[in-house]
C-alpha cells in the first residue's frame, strides 16, 4: 500500500510537470502568434490560421487594421485556453488524489492548448518547435482516448479495450514518425471515435451505477454539444454558399471562430461537473434537446440537399439557382415543425416513458387490471406499470398499519434515494407511494407530478379497502389465537381433572368399597377389627372430601363466592403476609360493581400469583397491592422494593404458574399485563382487564361454563 502511494505521488508530480510544460510552451508562443497574424497571415496563407488571408483592404473596409485583427484572435485563443486551464486546475486541486482527476486535468490542458490556432501558427516555421507541438498533440490524443475508456470509475471496460488502445497508439506513433496517407488517418479517426463511443455505451448499459451513469451523461452532453455546434457552424453555411470558407468576410470568420470556441467550452464545463459535483444536476432535459436538434440538423441538411439535387436535375439548373434554394428552404420550413415534434416525442418516450400524458398511463393501467381479482394483484400491477412505462428504477406502495409501514407491492431494486408521496383517504394519510428518480439527484418533471396527483386520488379508496381487509384479517388472527388458547386452557383443565379423578379419587373410592366389604365379612366374627377398619374408612373419606374441595377451589376459589372478590383478595394477601417476612400494604375498593365470574377469577389468580412471587423471589421488605375500578376496566398494580425477578425464572413457579400464566389470564379476557423494573428499585407489575357488564340471567350460565371448562 505504501509503495502504491509513493508511485501515485510521483505520477501526480509528473502530471503537474506535463501540464506546466504545456502552459509554459503556450505562453512563450503568444508573442510569436500575434506577430505572425499581424505581419504575415493578413496577406499570405498560414498553416492552421483562424481564417484565410483577408487582405489589408478588407480590414480597412471593416474599419480595423492589422494590429486589431491580430489582437482579436490572440485574445480569443487566450480566453479559450484560459477556460480549459481553469477547469483543469479545479479538477487537479479537488480530484488530484484520484486517477480520473489527473487524467481529466491532463486532457483539458493538452486539448485546450493544442486545439486553437495559437501554437500551430506560432511554430510553423520552426521545425524543432513543430516537433514538440506534434508530441503535445500525441499526448493530448492519448489522454482523450484513455479518459473515454476509463471514465468514470478508472477501470478498463470492456476488458479487451487496452489492446485497442495499443493499436491506436501505434498508428499515432507511425504517423508521428512518418506521415501516413490521408485515408489511413481518416479511417483511424472514424474507428477511434466509434470505439470510444462503444466503450461508453457498453459501460453505461452493463457496468455503471446510477451515479456513474449520470456522470457519463454530463460528459456525453459536453462532447456531443461541442460536436453539434461545430457541425452546425460548418455545414449550415455550406448549404447556402459552397465557397464560404474560401471567400468569407473578415467579420464572418470572427464570429465563426468565436462560436466554435464557445461550443467547445462545453467540454471543460461538463467534465468539471461530472468529476466535482457530488449530486449532479438533472442533465436529461439538456441531453433531450441536444439529441433533438442534432437529429434535426441532419434531417434539415438531408432534406435540403436532396431537394436541391432533385430540382437541379429536373430543371437542368445550377445548384445555386435562387428559385431552387427558395423551394428547398420552403420545404425544409414546412417539414421542420412536425418532424421535430415526432423526434422529440420519440426521445421523451425513450427517456421518460409515457409520463407526458398521465391519462394514457391510467388508461393502460386500467386495461391491465380489468381481469385482476384481488386488491393485492391490482397494487402489484400498478407499481409494475409505473416502473416499466415511466422508466423508473423502483416503485412501491406502503400501507400504514398500527404505526408501522407495511409494503404491499414493490417492483425493481430498492434505491437509497426515493420520493415519498402520501396516499390520503378523506383527509387521513393511510399509506404512501414510493418512487425512485430515474437517476440520483434527478428531479421529477411537471408531467410526473401531474401523474402522481391523478394516480394518488385513484389509489386512496383502493388502499382504504385493502386496509379494512387487513384490519379484519388481523382481528381474525387475534380471535383465532384467542380461541386456540382458550381451547388449550380448557383441555389442560380437563386433563388436570381427569388425572386427579382417575389417578387419585378413583383408587380411593375403590379402596373404600373393598374396606366396606371386608368390614361386612368381619362384623360378626371380629367386631374389634371392624371398628379399626371403619376408623380408617372414615379417615380416607375425609381426605377424599378435602381433595374434592381442593379441585373445586382450583376451578373457582370458594372464597370469592363466600366473601366476594375484594374480601377474598384481602384474605389471600393476609394469609401470604402472615407466613412471610415481607410487609404488605394494600389499597382495595370497599365494593365492586357486579363483574363477570371469569374476570373475578382472573383478578384473584393474578393478585395471588403476584404476591406469592414477591415472597418467593423478590427478597423485599415492603410490597404494595392495589385494585382500582375505572370506567371500563379493572387495574391491578403490585410493586415491591426487592431485587427484582425475571420472567423465565418465574415461569417455573408453583404449579407451573407464573408471569406467563398471569399474562395469559389477562390476555384471554382482552387485557394486558406488563412487568418492569422500578427506577427506585424493585419490580412493578401492572395489569388491566376490560369490564363487560352482564345481565343477571347470564351469570349462572357463565358460572356453569367456567366450572365445566
Amino acid at each position: 500500500m505504501e509503495g502504491r502511494r509513493k508511485w501515485f505521488s510521483l505520477f501526480r508530480i509528473m502530471v503537474a510537470i506535463i501540464c506546466l510544460s504545456y502552459i509554459s510552451f503556450a505562453l512563450i508562443q503568444i508573442p510569436t502568434y500575434y506577430d505572425r497574424l499581424e505581419k504575415e497571415c493578413v496577406t499570405e496563407e498560414c498553416f492552421a490560421s483562424p481564417s484565410p488571408p483577408p487582405g489589408v483592404d478588407a480590414l480597412y473596409q471593416l474599419g480595423i487594421n492589422e494590429s486589431i485583427y491580430a489582437l482579436f484572435y490572440t485574445v480569443l485563443d487566450c480566453v479559450f485556453i484560459f477556460g480549459f486551464l481553469v477547469a483543469a486546475f479545479m479538477i487537479y486541486w479537488k480530484k488530484g488524489h484520484e486517477m480520473m482527476g489527473l487524467l481529466g486535468a491532463t486532457l483539458l490542458v493538452s486539448f485546450g492548448i493544442t486545439f486553437p490556432s495559437l501554437v500551430f501558427v506560432a511554430v510553423e516555421k520552426d521545425s524543432f518547435l513543430f516537433l514538440i507541438n506534434d508530441v503535445m498533440s500525441l499526448v493530448g490524443w492519448s489522454s482523450l482516448c484513455l479518459f473515454f475508456v476509463l471514465f468514470p470509475n478508472g477501470r478498463f471496460v470492456p476488458k479487451w479495450s487496452p489492446f485497442v488502445l495499443i493499436a491506436i497508439g501505434i498508428l499515432l506513433l507511425l504517423n508521428f514518425i512518418e506521415e501516413l496517407p490521408p485515408w489511413v488517418m481518416y479511417l483511424r479517426l472514424v474507428l477511434t471515435f466509434c470505439f470510444l463511443l462503444y466503450a461508453q455505451i457498453h459501460r453505461y448499459r452493463k457496468v455503471s451505477s446510477q451515479v456513474e451513469r449520470q456522470q457519463t451523461k454530463w460528459v456525453v452532453f459536453g462532447f456531443s454539444g461541442a460536436i453539434f455546434g461545430f457541425l452546425c457552424l460548418v455545414f449550415i453555411p455550406l448549404l447556402f454558399d459552397h465557397s464560404i470558407f474560401e471567400n468569407g468576410s473578415v467579420l464572418y470568420f470572427m464570429f465563426f471562430n468565436s462560436f466554435i470556441y464557445l461550443f467547445m467550452l462545453l467540454i471543460p464545463v461538463s467534465i468539471t461537473f461530472a468529476l466535482l459535483r457530488r449530486k449532479l444536476w438533472d442533465i436529461d432535459p439538456l441531453l433531450n434537446r441536444t439529441f433533438v436538434y442534432s437529429i434535426m440538423l441532419l434531417v434539415v441538411i438531408g432534406i435540403y440537399v436532396a431537394v436541391v439535387w432533385y430540382l437541379s436535375n429536373m430543371f437542368k439548373t445550377d445548384d445555386h439557382n435562387l428559385a431552387v434554394s427558395i423551394i428547398a428552404t420552403s420545404i425544409v420550413a414546412v417539414t421542420f415543425s412536425p418532424i421535430k415534434e415526432k423526434v422529440q416525442q420519440m426521445l421523451i418516450f425513450k427517456m421518460y416513458g409515457e409520463q407526458g400524458n398521465p391519462y394514457v398511463v391510467l388508461a393502460l393501467l386500467g386495461k391491465k387490471i380489468q381481469e385482476l381479482q384481488t386488491p393485492e394483484q391490482v397494487l402489484d400491477q400498478v407499481v409494475q406499470t409505473l416502473k416499466e412505462i415511466l422508466r423508473l428504477p423502483y416503485a412501491s406502495i406502503q400501507l400504514l398499519q398500527n404505526n408501522e409501514e407495511l409494503i404491499l407491492a414493490q417492483y425493481g431494486e430498492k434505491q437509497s434515494e426515493v420520493r415519498r408521496l402520501p396516499i390520503m383517504y378523506r383527509g387521513v394519510t393511510i399509506g404512501c407511494l414510493l418512487v425512485a428518480p430515474r437517476s440520483p439527484g434527478e428531479a421529477f418533471t411537471k408531467a410526473d407530478e401531474k401523474l402522481w396527483e391523478v394516480l394518488i386520488h385513484q389509489l386512496g379508496p383502493l388502499l382504504q379497502d385493502l386496509k379494512a381487509t387487513e384490519d379484519v384479517k388481523a382481528l381474525n388472527r387475534v380471535l383465532q389465537t384467542s380461541r386456540e388458547r382458550l381451547v388449550l386452557a380448557r383441555e389442560e383443565e380437563r386433563q388436570f381433572l381427569r388425572r386427579n379423578l382417575h389417578d387419585d379419587l378413583a383408587p380411593r373410592l375403590a379402596a373404600l368399597a373393598y374396606t366396606a366389604a371386608a368390614a361386612e365379612d368381619l362384623v360378626e366374627k371380629d367386631p374389634q377389627t371392624v371398628k379399626t377398619l371403619l376408623a380408617e374408612h372414615q379417615k380416607m373419606i375425609l381426605g377424599t372430601v378435602d381433595d374434592i374441595r381442593r379441585l373445586v377451589y382450583d376451578l373457582r376459589p370458594a372464597a370469592i363466592d363466600e366473601l366476594g372478590l375484594v374480601a377474598a383478595v384481602k384474605q389471600r394477601i393476609e394469609e401470604v403476609s402472615s407466613i412471610a417476612s415481607t410487609s404488605f400494604s394494600y389499597e382495595l375498593p370497599e365494593k365492586l360493581e357486579e363483574i363477570p365470574p371469569a374476570v373475578e377469577v382472573a383478578v384473584f389468580r393474578i393478585i395471588s400469583e403476584g404476591v406469592v412471587n414477591v415472597v418467593r423471589h423478590a427478597q423485599a421488605k415492603r410490597a404494595s397491592v392495589s385494585l382500582k375500578e375505572l370506567e371500563d376496566r379493572l387495574v391491578i398494580e403490585i410493586y415491591d422494593d426487592g431485587i427484582g425477578f425475571f420472567e423465565k425464572k418465574e415461569a417455573r413457579t408453583l404449579g407451573g404458574l407464573g408471569v406467563p400464566s398471569m399474562k395469559e389470564r389477562a390476555a384471554e379476557l382482552g387485557g394486558e399485563l406488563t412487568i418492569e423494573k422500578r427506577i427506585e428499585g424493585g419490580t412493578r407489575i401492572m395489569a388491566w382487564i376490560p369490564l363487560i357488564k352482564e345481565k343477571e340471567g347470564e351469570r349462572d350460565e357463565n358460572d356453569t361454563s367456567t366450572i365445566s371448562g
